[in-house]
């Protein structure tokens, strides 16, 4: 649990793997915490029906639906020979901090807090950067975009992807998609997952031209109030 979109008095409660039991007893545990460390609120990640069961016992109330799409990375088109994703190094983190802010909208961004846990959400995760041209001033280059991969078992989920919004149309996006895609292929992921507001249809329009198919099974953003101090 870590502070969520900037907002020193809401958490953002970080449920890994969706296909992992969560008890109502789980929840109330986390939102006792929660309280303890001086959170007035609690949001959740992105769930679907099943998974907000112990949220809604615990008195959760619907925050925003999302779109699930999923691949079944049985074909994946190749990369791009550019732009081309790196490793993401110690140094990016806060340069992908700001990338966040300005790709989401306020009350959906993550400080680096917030990024890190989602990397840490699932056993094995990857994060891939795409930098700008390297200059006298900034020798490594500015960085453009980022992109958080998980694997939990045979599922694979990107769990965020971002791109400075003065690049886009430029293929970055879907480079950064697609080379997450092709980890989870070389990892022997079965599936790979993501989620997007409903009315973000340009992210539509890119994961569906690349292999993803909606569900119809929407996912939930779910909110709790504390009611404690503020931190």
């Amino acid at each position: 649990m870590v502070p969520w979109s900037h907002q020193s008095g809401t958490a953002l409660l970080v449920v890994g793997d969706a296909h992992q039991e969560v008890t109502t007893q789980d929840v109330t545990t986390a939102l006792a915490a929660a309280a303890r460390t001086g959170f007035r609120q609690v949001v959740t990640t992105a769930l679907d029906d099943h998974s907000a069961e112990p949220f809604v016992a615990a008195g959760f109330r619907q925050r925003e639906r999302l779109v699930l799409l999923r691949h079944r990375l049985q074909r994946v088109p190749p990369r791009p020979i550019a732009p081309r994703p790196r490793p993401a190094e110690p140094a990016d983190w806060p340069a992908m901090a700001v990338l966040d802010r300005a790709g989401f909208e306020p009350g959906w961004q993550l400080d680096e807090e917030g990024l890190r846990a989602a990397a840490a959400a699932t056993p094995a995760s990857q994060v891939r950067v795409i930098s700008g041209d390297a200059s006298p001033s900034q020798p490594t280059g500015s960085l453009l975009g980022y992109a958080i991969t998980g694997r939990g078992g045979a599922h694979g989920y990107l769990q965020r992807l971002a791109v400075d919004p003065a690049q886009r149309g430029r293929g970055l996006a879907r480079s950064l998609v697609l080379d997450s895609l092709h980890w989870l292929v070389a990892d022997r992921a079965e599936h790979a997952f993501v989620n997007t507001q409903v009315h973000n249809h340009a992210a539509r329009r890119l994961y569906e031209g690349l292999g993803f198919e909606d569900l119809g099974q929407p996912l939930t953003v779910w909110e709790r109030s504390l009611g404690g101090p503020s931190r």
